[in-house]
């Protein structure tokens, strides 16, 4: 499907190949670690992971605009 839209822009000389490399990017597996920070600096998270998340969640769940 991305190659007919590429296809579909290049017929309407626009630039060819973002959209396949923005369907390949939001799919890619990404992955980022901290052990260098760690290690080298001395850097800890401020919020754990679950209280990060839970907090994300709580706020989602308030919608847009605080009550």
């Amino acid at each position: 499907m991305m190659l007919g839209i590429d296809f579909l822009s290049y017929l309407r000389r626009r630039g060819v190949g973002t959209s396949r490399y923005r369907l390949k990017r939001t799919m890619a597996h990404m992955r980022f670690r901290c052990s260098a920070a760690r290690e080298e600096l001395g850097w800890e998270p401020r919020v754990p992971l679950a209280e990060g998340l839970s907090l994300v969640l709580a706020a989602l769940e308030e919608g847009p605009y605080p009550h």
